[in-house]
Formats: C-alpha cells, sequence, structure tokens
C-alpha cells in the first residue's frame, strides 16, 4: 500500500499502511494480484473507517475479525472509536454485496508499539452466520504449522494497485517465505514475531492491504503489516507470525465467551431468586415443598456458577491486561536471544523447570526440579523431557527425552542445587540451539546478570507462553550474608527491584552474566518480586564437578 496516510511512513525506511487519525482512507491493493471468484476467500474482511475500506480482515470467530493494530490507531495513539469502524463481510466487492457489522470492543495486543505486536481483535455486536460466502478462517497455533522458506503463501486483500487505482473486487497474489537473512537485509529489528515474503518488483501488498492474512496449508499464517521502502520494492513485505500469538488471540475469544456466560448466569440467578420470592409470598409454608427446594437448589446453583465464571472472567481479564509482567518484570525473549534456555517438562507437557545446555548431552539445572521430597534419589529419566530451540514453552523447537538425572550428592537446605540431564541422542548445534560456557570467574558486585524462563509472572501466578528476561544486580558473598543470612561461597544472590526477579518454574534456570552461565536458579525470600534477592546456585563454585560429570 503506498503510505498516503499521516502514520503510513516510520522513520524512513519502512511504510505502514493502516489508519491514522482524521484517518484518510487509501486505496486498497495488492499489486499485480488476480481477481478473487465468489466463493473464495469467504473469511476475508474489509475493515472500514466512517464507511470507507481502510485495512483487511479475517474471520476467526462468529465474533471475531483478526487484523492489525495500526489500522485502529490515530496519529495520537489512541484507539478509534468503536463507532467509526465497521467490517463488510461475505463479498468479494468492497462497495457491495455480503453485509456490513459493527463492532462493539476492539483489543490491541497489550505490547502493541508499532510496528511490533502489530496485532488486533475486533469483536462484533452480533454473531455471523457460517455461509457459502462467509468462513471461518484456522490459526496456525505452533512452529510446526509455519510455512517453511521457500514456499507459496496466499495473500488477498483491496490494496492499491501500482497504477494507483483501487480494485473494487478483491485481489489475490502469492508470495514465498523469504529467508531470515534477506528479511533481516530490508528490517534489521526482524525477529520471531515477524516473517518476511518475498515478491518481485512491483508486485506485493500496498496502502489498504494491512491486515490482510497470509494464507498456508488452508490457515491463517500471517497478518500483513508493512512494506520496507516503497510498495513493490525489492525487499520482501513484512507480516506478523500468527503462530506466536496464537495464544492471546484465543484469549480474546475465551474473553467474549465468559462474558457471555456470565451475562446469562445473572439473568439466570435474578430469575430464580425472583421466582423464589414470589413463590414464598404465594404459598403457606405446607405447600412449598419439593418444588420450593428445587426452586432454592438451583439458584444455589447458578450463584456458584456465576461466582465462578466471574472469576474466569477477571483472571482473563487482568491475564489480557497486563501481559508484560514477566520472569517477573522482565521482557519478551526473541528467538535465538537465549538458545542455550531449556524448558524441562513432565511427558504430558507440562513446563516444570528451566535448564541451560552445557554441551550436546547435558543440561545444567536446579537439583530440587529432579529428587523426590527433600532427598538426593531422583525420579526416573523416563518422567522428562526437553525441548530446545524454542521461545515458547508448548511448541516449537525439539522434544528431546533424558537418559540419565545425575544430582550433587552434597544437595541440602538449598546449598549445592544443581543437577545434570543427559540426554538419550546428542544435540545439533543451530542458531536457536546453542552451549552455553560456564563461568571460570567470580561475578564483580552491582554488575547486570541476565536471567530468564518460563516462571510465573507472580508467586503462585500464571506460566507466559513465551520465555522471558530480566536483568538483575550481582551481590558478593557478604552482601548477600547481610540481605538475606545466606552468604556462602556455593551461592550468588541477584538483586533487584520490588516486582522483579525470578519466580516459580524459573527454577533452574540460567544466570548469564557477559555470555557465561554465572548461576543457577533456585529460590525466592518472601515470595516472587520480593525487595530480597533471589538466590542461586554458583556455578563457578561448581566448576569442577560439572566438568568431572560431562567428562571434560
Amino acid at each position: 500500500m503506498w503510505p498516503t496516510l499521516n502514520i503510513a511512513l516510520l522513520v524512513i525506511t519502512f511504510a505502514i499502511f493502516g489508519t491514522s487519525h482524521a484517518i484518510v482512507p487509501p486505496a486498497g491493493r495488492i499489486l499485480g494480484g488476480e481477481g478473487a471468484a465468489t466463493g473464495q476467500f469467504t473469511f476475508a474482511a474489509s475493515v472500514r473507517l466512517d464507511s470507507a475500506h481502510v485495512c483487511g480482515g479475517n474471520i476467526i470467530g462468529t465474533r471475531q475479525i483478526l487484523t492489525a493494530a495500526h489500522c485502529l490507531v490515530d496519529n495520537k495513539k489512541y484507539v478509534v472509536n468503536t463507532n467509526r469502524i465497521s467490517v463488510r463481510v461475505g463479498s468479494v466487492n468492497q462497495f457491495a454485496g455480503g453485509k456490513i457489522v459493527y463492532v462493539d470492543t476492539i483489543a490491541l495486543h497489550p505490547a502493541y508499539e508499532r510496528p511490533t505486536n502489530d496485532i488486533a481483535v475486533l469483536t462484533l455486536i452480533t454473531e455471523l452466520e457460517v455461509s457459502s460466502k462467509l468462513s471461518i478462517i484456522a490459526l496456525a497455533k505452533s512452529i510446526e504449522e509455519e510455512p517453511p522458506v521457500g514456499s507459496e503463501v496466499v495473500v488477498a486483500g483491496w490494496g492499491e494497485q501500482f497504477s494507483g487505482m483501487t480494485p473494487y473486487k478483491l485481489q489475490s497474489t502469492k508470495f514465498t517465505v523469504a529467508t531470515d537473512e534477506s528479511c533481516t537485509n530490508g528490517y534489521a529489528a526482524n525477529d520471531e514475531t515477524m516473517f518476511c515474503l518475498a515478491h518481485s518488483l512491483k508486485q506485493g501488498t500496498c496502502t489498504g492491504d494491512a491486515g490482510n492474512g497470509a494464507i498456508y496449508n488452508n490457515r491463517l499464517v500471517g497478518i500483513s503489516s508493512f512494506v520496507v521502502g516503497n510498495c513493490g520494492s525489492r525487499y520482501p513485505d513484512v507480516f506478523v507470525n500468527i503462530s506466536v500469538f496464537a495464544a492471546w488471540i484465543e484469549s480474546q475469544i475465551e474473553l467474549v465467551a465468559t462474558r457471555s456466560k456470565v451475562t446469562a448466569l445473572i439473568l439466570i440467578y435474578h430469575l430464580c431468586l425472583n421466582y423464589c420470592h414470589n413463590w414464598r409470598h404465594n404459598h403457606v409454608l405446607s405447600e412449598r415443598g419439593n418444588s420450593f427446594r428445587l426452586c432454592t437448589l438451583i439458584s444455589k446453583v447458578a450463584e456458584i456458577m456465576l461466582v465462578r465464571s466471574a472469576i474466569t472472567l477477571t483472571i482473563l481479564w487482568l491475564a489480557n491486561a497486563a501481559p508484560n509482567e514477566r520472569v517477573v518484570g522482565g521482557f519478551d525473549a526473541y528467538i535465538s536471544q537465549f538458545p542455550y534456555q531449556i524448558s524441562l517438562q513432565h511427558l504430558d507437557g507440562s513446563h516444570s523447570c528451566g535448564g541451560s545446555i552445557i554441551s550436546n548431552k547435558f543440561i545444567l539445572t536446579a537439583a530440587h526440579c529432579v529428587v523426590v521430597g527433600n532427598g538426593i534419589e531422583t525420579y526416573p529419566p523416563r518422567f522428562y523431557q526437553v525441548r530446545v530451540g524454542s521461545v515458547q514453552r508448548a511448541a516449537g523447537g525439539q522434544l528431546l527425552n533424558v537418559k540419565r538425572i545425575i544430582v550433587n550428592k552434597s544437595y541440602g537446605n538449598f546449598l549445592n542445587d544443581i543437577a545434570l540431564l543427559e540426554l538419550e541422542e546428542p544435540l545439533e548445534f543451530t542458531k536457536n540451539i546453542q552451549p552455553i560456557e560456564i563461568a571460570d570467574e567470580e561475578v564483580p558486585s552491582g554488575e547486570d546478570v541476565i536471567i530468564s524462563g518460563w516462571g510465573t509472572l507472580t508467586t503462585f501466578g500464571y506460566l507466559p507462553h513465551r520465555l522471558q528476561w530480566n536483568t538483575l544486580k550481582a551481590l558478593t558473598t557478604e552482601e548477600c550474608e547481610d540481605a538475606i543470612k545466606m552468604g556462602v561461597d556455593s551461592f550468588i544472590c541477584l538483586a533487584h527491584q520490588s516486582g522483579n526477579g525470578a519466580c516459580n518454574g524459573d527454577s533452574g534456570g540460567p544466570a548469564n552474566y557477559k555470555g557465561k552461565l554465572v548461576g543457577v536458579a533456585g529460590f525466592v525470600i518472601n515470595g516472587c518480586g520480593s525487595n530480597k534477592p533471589d538466590g542461586y546456585a554458583k556455578v563457578f563454585y561448581h566448576r569442577d564437578w560439572i566438568k568431572a560429570h560431562i567428562g571434560e
């Protein structure tokens, strides 16, 4: 799309094609595309501002449209009013046919900051009816469902054409998934939340195409976000990677469903209360009998269901209102940022602890993650698996079996809390799977140390889907003794501000100083994110034990 809007040019290097304040309706276009026939791309929608097409959209639920976040934000970074947004569905003609539906709520990804996390969900006032001209597109939910480099991906939209004219008819074209190198050449900040689609010169997406869906194997794998340079340039176009955001998207759908359920339960509850109240006034005690008891029971059941649904709704709302709380207070990791990080899991795929790749056959983790009770007896290795090469704890990378578990025999009372996991098969190193060198010296006081993990965001809270990281400060043994009375040589204390630090599920995870592994997450004091430093097993202290057991 040509950047005709006042927010269309971001810095100088690339164009965002979507809406803005006073938002001038852009022409839509897929450069070099072909007209779609009726019955094709029945999930495609035209997102409209003040009744004019501004962006593409995708029907992902009976009340949900997925589009690009920047399409719904003005030049002051405010979300536009829902009464200005409508959506045409069920037609390949952006000016006629199908039906116009209206928007109840707009949910931008909470971490949206153009051009990152450029995704939003529109919830419609009324439900859509699936037909031959209207369908729901399935989402890509894992790395395995992402299109490989070189594969063909189809995109359809009403974006501006190279002539500058706006087509009335939906246009489609085929792209090729670009290599990471090609993508980074065009946009250096490219990470796993994005992917690029290559095209010939004078082809590709342009103004009005933002929010268009990229389809591979009948699944929505991407959302059109921006072009580099100008429309149809030699650089590939940049798309939002749907699989990374699938959990958030589904939470938005669940939030709406739960809200509707709560509304229905409130109605039922009040009807039951009114009925029972009227029964009391219209019947003498002897006449009440089983009918009255049944009425009271139904009211009580409705009340319990209402409370439970309200709790679920609150949890969902909090999860979507504050998704940036990480490792407690940290940040999303991008793919290959921590290639040594692993997720230690039970066989059902549930995350247990973190760990670090220290060779092609060994993982270093915390002893308390693998022992029975407070002793040094371990659970059988077959109880565990290890996910490597992914920033998602539940998807991507590889899953490997554990052959042997070695616990430090001096483990106890928080001391010497380290263990080695020997893998059944050696790792093949890639850019996303790499070992980390173990420390060969102490960390000076006050130095920045980076921690990472999938631990809960608060004490007894929920695990994040994406790997989190944060920066803490190293303390000396003496400072650790002053702070938490644990001034022993086998420990390293990492200080942080309140609301930051490690938490449940981060155990066994790495502490990194200048690219070397200096600590293994062990415990927190007074709950996650307190004003007390977190306790880590000091890797330098255990260096000889580690090397002896991995054969180095």
